[in-house]
């Protein structure tokens, strides 16, 4: 039995060596900069207003999306959706003013994000990461079915001989000792790739999706943002807005994205949707409302990000993307170092038969 488990681990990781590779290290990366992160404070009240005046001066007709709970040295980030794509920034909070709409470092983070999640491949690349996140689940389990010793005296002794050997025994030791923590890894990621399997309908009525509303009279002016945060606030007490979306059509409702304390979530899972004519709430689902799939949906993106458990749990999932990456790597290297080990020890035969 362990000898075709070890014939399953071995070709399984050769065809998934690559996606571990890929999703390890773009998994650290984007789970490096929350390390060195100070704990968030509670965001500084922001001034919707002046932000939308000046976004709608430089992108006339175009709609866009606020981040207030991710401000940093005085900004906050911002996206505008344009036809051709959109384009992302950020926004002074004292002025106003565009500050950065060089988006260098947001491509860069963006297709981390894109690698991450399906393989910079769009809707077929998802569901390729979630495949490749069940096949490494299954590598996980083989691998640790394939290390477990008879003897434990013996299980953590080196084995002395040439390179391949100590590589070898390293990558038994590490995979031994992140198997815990790269079962949880791939079966978060793999689910979270298939969004269907957390697709039930909220429990309560009132999550009919919001339609547009008749279009603002002629000269009448925008409803005020600042209003409706305010509004938002009062029906979610204790909320923090994590994200204001404006569409590009007056008509569309206005969407507000709110944490509440307890959820898991790291842009919380609550939402509120207003009407710009009226300024009414047409919607407001609070994620404990949220159906028990969405629930677990959450957690699970909490424990995969490492939103959840503090800077520890996040150290630990940085650490499990980097040892799953390592992995990947001496696995195959230990596959190709055997035809090699075995063609010099047929040419030494030769030399000596001459």
């Amino acid at each position: 039995m362990k000898r075709w488990m070890m014939l399953v681990h071995r070709y399984l990781g050769l065809t998934a060596a690559l996606a571990a590779l890929v999703l390890g290290l773009s998994g650290s990366l984007l789970l490096g900069p929350g390390l060195a992160a100070s704990p968030a404070a509670r965001p500084a009240t922001a001034d919707f207003d002046a932000l939308r005046a000046s976004l709608q001066r430089r992108y006339p007709g175009a709609g866009f999306d606020l981040y207030p709970a991710r401000q940093a040295h005085g900004t906050l980030p911002a996206r505008v959706r344009l036809r051709d794509g959109t384009q992302r920034l950020r926004m002074d909070m004292r002025t106003a003013g565009i500050v950065d709409a060089d988006t260098g470092a947001e491509d860069r983070w963006e297709l981390l994000r894109r690698l991450h999640t399906a393989f910079a491949l769009g809707a077929a690349g998802r569901s390729a990461t979630g495949v490749a996140g069940f096949a490494l689940l299954l590598l996980a389990l083989s691998g640790l079915a394939c290390w477990w010793p008879r003897d434990w005296r013996r299980a953590w002794r080196p084995r002395r001989g040439n390179a391949r050997l100590r590589t070898a025994d390293w990558h038994r030791w590490a995979g031994a000792w992140l198997s815990p923590l790269l079962l949880v890894s791939a079966l978060t990621g793999s689910t979270l790739a298939f969004p269907a399997l957390f697709a039930t309908a909220p429990r309560s009525s009132a999550a009919r999706a919001p339609q547009p509303s008749p279009a603002h009279p002629d000269g009448s002016a925008a409803p005020s943002l600042n209003r409706l945060a305010a509004l938002a606030a009062a029906a979610m007490p204790g909320g923090t807005i994590s994200a204001l979306r404006v569409g590009a059509d007056p008509r569309q409702p206005i969407r507000i994205r709110v944490r509440l304390p307890g959820d898991v979530h790291p842009n919380g899972n609550s939402v509120i949707d207003i009407d710009p004519a009226s300024g009414a709430i047409i919607r407001s689902m609070p994620y404990y409302r949220l159906g028990q799939a969405a629930r677990v949906k959450a957690w699970f993106y909490a424990v995969h990000t490492g939103s959840t458990g503090g800077r520890p749990w996040r150290a630990l999932m940085f650490a499990t993307g980097l040892g799953l990456a390592a992995l990947g790597a001496s696995g195959v290297w230990q596959w190709a170092a055997r035809p090699r080990r075995r063609k010099a020890h047929a040419d030494a035969g030769e030399c000596g038969k001459r």
